[in-house]
């Protein structure tokens, strides 16, 4: 995640990456979600930019962007796993 918020240009230390996972976190864990954990994990970047002082557009941008990011990695660690499992059966 800290590779990405230097990607969208929030210029953060790794001490403000720390800050801001022990605050996004907790979000995550409320019981209201949409699909795919949409609305809890984009509010909960956001909420944690915004007390670093970032404004709530670019914490937006960076939500989405570390939404995808882990979309992404997912599905391609799914199709890795799927992968090898079929070439382990052989």
């Amino acid at each position: 995640m800290f590779c990405s918020a230097r990607a969208v240009g929030l210029p953060l230390g790794p001490g403000d990456a720390i800050f801001l996972i022990s605050v996004q976190l907790p979000f995550q864990l409320i019981p209201i979600q949409g699909f795919a954990n949409t609305g809890n994990h984009e509010g909960g970047w956001v909420a944690a930019l915004v007390i670093l002082g970032f404004p709530a557009s670019r914490g937006l941008v960076f939500a989405l962007a570390s939404h995808a990011l882990v979309f992404v990695y997912v599905v391609s660690l799914g199709a890795v796993s799927l992968f090898l499992r079929r070439e382990s059966r052989v």
